[in-house]
């Protein structure tokens, strides 16, 4: 499939449909304001991928493989139930966008995470 843009936001959506994982040109995909819990495990099969919009859902952890995105730049995870970071996600080179409460609850951000997460800038929205 040739899709580069994909915005699906606020459209009640449960589940990431498997098919997506197909969108092998993917660059911007918006998925944000619906009611996804989980991304999908082979997430890292969309390479192309620069930006991720995932705010506004019920994700409550990420996908270990997220972290092999090459060309992502910028993942927006905002308002979400997120409470488990992936251990690979200091590999991670996108600019990340969470909310001030969501940094807070997330108890699972170790010092080491804190310490080695040089290469990735969080930005706090409020």
């Amino acid at each position: 499939m040739a899709c580069e843009v994909l915005d699906v936001s606020y459209n009640r959506l449960k589940q990431f449909p498997d098919d997506w994982i197909q969108l092998y040109r993917l660059v911007e995909l918006n998925v944000s304001g619906n009611y996804l819990q989980r991304l999908p495990r082979d997430v890292q099969k969309l390479r192309n991928l620069a930006r991720l919009d995932a705010s506004d859902n019920m994700l409550d952890q990420l996908p270990d493989k997220l972290a092999r995105l090459p060309a992502l730049r910028h993942l927006n995870i905002a308002d979400n139930q997120i409470m488990e970071w992936p251990t690979n996600f200091v590999k991670l080179q996108a600019r990340v966008e969470v909310t001030e409460s969501h940094t807070r609850t997330c108890t699972c951000m170790s010092t080491d995470w804190k310490a080695s997460a040089l290469n990735v800038r969080i930005h706090i929205r409020m």
